[in-house]
């Protein structure tokens, strides 16, 4: 009544039609579960960490994305603007949530807003955008402009990485990224996070996320250019693929430096990953005037087999028209768990090729080796089957074993019985083996007129059988032998002096058979002190062509020869001086006596064995061995907290060791003993005394015959020992060993013995370093390697691995490799490897650092006619400069004052790259320089400079 009184109208249609526009005004409902907020992820972006993964929609939406032919795209944002009339939609994003668009071949997520226009099929972004697709790294852009129609987008300021042995860094603008493409303009790409160098290509392409092609590319130090390359192309894949190889070629070989410089073109070729466990490489080697070479390598290694191997073929067509092949094999194959097979062989068609050509220093002085064997253990013994071959370079001699056979029987113990209840016979033991090998040597052709029969081929062929019966202290031992030695083609000439030149050529057979038995019993007497009395008999047989009556075996005369060894161990003690607390001198004897009587052998016998053989023998051997051992002084209690703890204490002493109870360490501080602290509960550990080898002597036994000496009265004819050899070694010079080999005697024409000591071999290696305390060497001088070995100790894994490591930067090639003739003794993996060990090692060495290493062999005779030898080797390393490593090895031949060999390098640490600057020499005259720089990350990325000289002297 009211309302009409105002003069309102009360129209009901009117207010259902206005209740229903405020309906229209609320927004639309949606599904209650979904209008639920996520404290998950309120959570995580309030802590700044990436929320959980979204939901994947509801059942409407599962169901859209099952539909086959269809792709589905997801929309996100904190916000969306769809405009109708144009067909644009923007999604707002921001740092903790950014916007999103995804489909099952490409995300696309920018920091502030995506934009789609579906009319003209672009979407556009602005802020960091990342675009994402499967099996590629993400693109971070500054934004993106992508035609959905032509696939196509162009990123600016765009920076992503990618893998191919080492991480490539890359940026500049993308003016086209296609689905399996991506063109680049003015991109720069470098492996080093830190962009202290860089590649600038002014032009770039990504085929299928494969490979890289840039042309107009300079290399840039910082941003100052260095070299400038008209196209570079890389693969740009992960893991092993097939692609081209790296063509490896120098600067001279593009442009001569000189009128008479071949040119040099290898590794042309292509690389297949056939599978995960097998790959094959196929090379090309162009050397103008000279060959053109074919290398062939397969790999292959099968873990659950235990089978690995590889295969390296070289064939050369020379250019005068000649042929000559080379290869290198080696496989392992572990059976089974008693079987075990391996192979490894080695073939060069021509030594003289291979010494013209080679430019390894190594391979054109050391001997072509092949080998290979089968063992076999079974329950009743092990059975060995090998051969090998041995090719000299030297003088093209050719020595191989082929067969070898060895079988060794599974110990047997016989009436077997506890000690308790054993009687004499019982645990009686018997053991056996068996040996058959088949030796020849081949040597180049002689003419008839200079036949010397140490120089003819030679087939030797030897057989035995042994066995031993144990019981206790008592040995009985049977052994049988055959040995076969054929001279052949040894000229009728040589043979008869009747016969006329050119009459024809025999083999010349002489073949030895022998059998011994023999019964010993050791007694022990004092301390190591052992006597032992034997029996022994034996006999011969003998058949020989240059014997008319041996033309056929004729047994020998059988000998009893009585015996007793006496061998001990004496120790002499002495006080110490220097550093050393104690001295102890060790020598070991040993003195055998032999006699034989002497027998009635047959005329027949007397003409085929000799008189000698029938004339009783006394004899006498000595034998001696000493070893001079010092034990140092124990270390001051302030300097053992700064030496390394032994092995053993360092595996059992507890990560808290420092920390145990202080009644242990004398005090609730710990205090300066800190360093002696032991497990808790258990006493103090002794500082363990080092023990070092001053000196050890090993001198081999000598045998006298008293009975030849009264029969040719000349005492020195007794001696049946002709050269003395002692060995020396020493703990103070890392590596020393000495070997001396003394001819004792000189004979006269009438045969009549003088004594004439004549140092006919001398074999000398030793290594020194900067860490090396030369003041060590003479103890009573010094404090006897007090410190200094302490300090020796702290750099004892250091000098493992420059051993270790020695040499091997120089020696690592790979199949396809130029510079040998043989290939594969080091497959590309092995060789990448030890240069990275190679360069790990340069950066540990400081300043002022440098090892050598020497070795010095001596070869003379008493014979004039044969000229003495002597061989000085070398190999010497130095750090001069924190950039620079110096390595220099050579062989000096003393007698003709004349370098063999040289192989020198200087590397140069330039970063992420390494400069070497490279020159080998060989022994027959071969020469070559390189220089080279290469990335550390990509060793096959380098520049060449190589210059080389082909010598037609030979030294052989």
């Amino acid at each position: 009544g009211q309302q009409r009184a105002r003069g309102v109208v009360d129209d009901s249609a009117r207010a259902r039609v206005y209740e229903r526009l405020q309906r229209l005004a609320r927004p639309p409902g949606v599904d209650s579960t979904l209008a639920l907020r996520d404290s998950i992820a309120r959570a995580a972006r309030a802590s700044r960490r990436p929320a959980a993964p979204r939901a994947e929609g509801d059942s409407i939406v599962q169901a859209l994305r099952a539909l086959a032919g269809y792709e589905v795209t997801d929309y996100r944002g904190r916000r969306a603007l769809f405009l109708a009339d144009s067909s644009l939609l923007v999604l707002v994003g921001s740092d903790e949530a950014p916007a999103e668009v995804a489909q099952p071949r490409q995300r696309i997520t920018a920091v502030d807003s995506i934009i789609l226009d579906d009319r003209r099929g672009l979407v556009r972004t602005r802020g960091e955008t990342v675009t994402e697709r499967p099996g590629e790294e993400p693109l971070t852009s500054a934004n993106i402009l992508y035609d959905l129609n032509a696939a196509r987008g162009t990123a600016y300021d765009a920076r992503t990485r990618f893998s191919q042995q080492a991480t490539w860094y890359l940026r500049g603008a993308l003016p086209g990224v296609y689905n399996d493409s991506v063109y680049g303009s003015q991109v720069k790409f470098t492996t080093d996070e830190n962009w202290g160098y860089h590649f600038a290509a002014r032009e770039a392409k990504i085929i299928g996320g494969s490979w890289l092609v840039a042309r107009n590319v300079t290399l840039n130090f910082a941003d100052v250019p260095v070299m400038w390359l008209p196209f570079m192309m890389q693969n740009v894949e992960q893991g092993r693929r097939s692609g081209v190889l790296f063509p490896q070629f120098s600067i001279t070989d593009v442009v001569r430096t000189s009128r008479g410089q071949s040119r040099r073109i290898s590794n042309v070729g292509f690389y297949w990953a056939i599978n995960q466990y097998a790959d094959a490489t196929v090379a090309l080697d162009w050397w103008s005037d000279n060959f053109l070479s074919l290398t062939g390598s397969a790999r292959y290694q099968i873990l659950r087999q235990f089978l690995n191997g590889q295969m390296n073929y070289r064939q050369f067509w020379r250019a005068d028209g000649g042929r000559e092949l080379s290869f290198d094999t080696r496989h392992q194959w572990e059976k089974s768990e008693r079987t075990s097979i391996r192979v490894s062989a080695a073939y060069a068609s021509s030594s003289d090729f291979v010494r013209r050509n080679s430019f390894d220093p190594r391979e054109v002085v050391q001997s072509i080796n092949s080998q290979g064997g089968v063992n076999r253990r079974f329950d009743w013994g092990t059975l060995s089957l090998s051969a090998d071959r041995r090719q000299f370079l030297q003088d093209d001699r050719v020595e191989q074993s082929l067969p070898r056979v060895s079988l060794s029987l599974k110990t047997l113990t016989l009436f077997p019985a506890p000690e308790s209840r054993a009687h004499f016979y019982n645990n009686l033991t018997w053991s056996g083996s068996a040996n058959y090998s088949r030796q020849t040597t081949d040597r180049p052709g002689q003419e008839e007129s200079d036949f010397s029969r140490a120089l003819a081929d030679v087939v030797r062929t030897n057989a035995g059988f042994s066995s031993n019966f144990n019981l206790g202290a008592l040995a009985w031992r049977q052994s049988v032998s055959i040995a076969e030695n054929t001279t052949r083609a040894v000229p009728l000439s040589f043979q008869d002096s009747l016969a006329a030149p050119g009459s024809g050529t025999r083999d010349l057979t002489t073949a030895d058979l022998t059998w011994s038995m023999s019964l010993n019993y050791q007694q022990r007497l004092i301390g190591t002190t052992t006597l032992t009395p034997d029996l022994t008999i034996n006999g011969m047989a003998k058949r020989s062509d240059e014997i008319p009556e041996a033309s056929s075996f004729v047994a020998g005369p059988t000998r009893l020869s009585l015996g007793v060894r006496l061998k001990s161990d004496v120790y002499g003690f002495f006080g110490g001086f220097g550093g050393f607390e104690a001295i102890r001198h060790k020598i070991s004897p040993s003195i055998t006596y032999s006699y034989s009587p002497g027998i009635s052998p047959s005329p027949l016998q007397e003409t085929v064995f000799g008189s000698r053989e029938s004339q009783p023998r006394n004899t006498i051997s000595l034998g001696l061995n000493q070893t001079f051992e010092a034990k140092r002084k124990p270390r001051p209690r302030r300097e053992r907290s700064r030496t390394r703890p032994a092995a053993a204490d360092r595996i059992a002493a507890p990560a808290d060791s420092a920390a145990a109870d202080s009644a242990a360490l004398g005090g609730a501080g710990g205090g300066p003993e800190q360093g002696d602290a032991a497990r808790p509960g258990e006493p103090r550990r002794q500082e363990r005394s080092d023990i070092v080898q001053l000196l050890a002597v090993r001198t081999n036994v000598i045998t006298y015959d008293f009975q030849r000496a009264k029969e040719s009265d000349n005492y020195l004819d007794g001696f049946q020992t002709t050269r003395l050899t002692n060995q020396i070694s020493s703990d103070f010079l890392r590596g020393l060993s000495i070997s001396l080999e003394h001819d004792l005697f000189d004979t006269d024409e009438e045969g009549r013995r003088t004594f004439s000591p004549l140092l006919s071999q001398l074999n000398l290696s030793f290594s020194l370093s900067n860490r090396t305390n030369l003041l060590a060497l003479i103890p009573f001088l010094g404090r006897g390697g007090d410190d200094e070995a302490a300090a020796d100790e702290e750099t004892l894994d250091e000098d493992a691995l420059e051993e270790d490591l020695r040499d091997e930067e120089l020696d690592a090639r790979s199949p396809t490799d130029g510079s040998a003739i043989v290939p594969g003794r080091g497959d590309l993996n092995e060789a990448t490897r030890r240069q990275e060990l190679e360069r790990q090692r340069r950066q540990r060495r400081s300043v002022g650092q440098w090892s050598a290493n020497v070795s010095y062999s001596l070869r003379r005779s008493r014979d004039e006619s044969v000229a003495a030898t002597q061989l000085l080797q070398g190999t010497v390393r130095f750090k001069p400069t924190p950039n620079w490593d110096v390595s220099w090895r050579t062989s000096f031949d003393v007698d003709a004052v004349d370098f063999l060999d040289h192989t020198v390098r200087l590397t140069r640490d330039l970063g992420r790259w390494e400069a070497h600057f490279d020159f080998l020499q060989t022994a027959t005259g071969n020469w070559t320089f390189r220089f080279n720089v290469q990335l550390v990350d990509l060793r096959d990325l380098k520049f060449d400079y190589q210059q080389r000289s082909e010598s037609r002297r030979n030294r052989f």
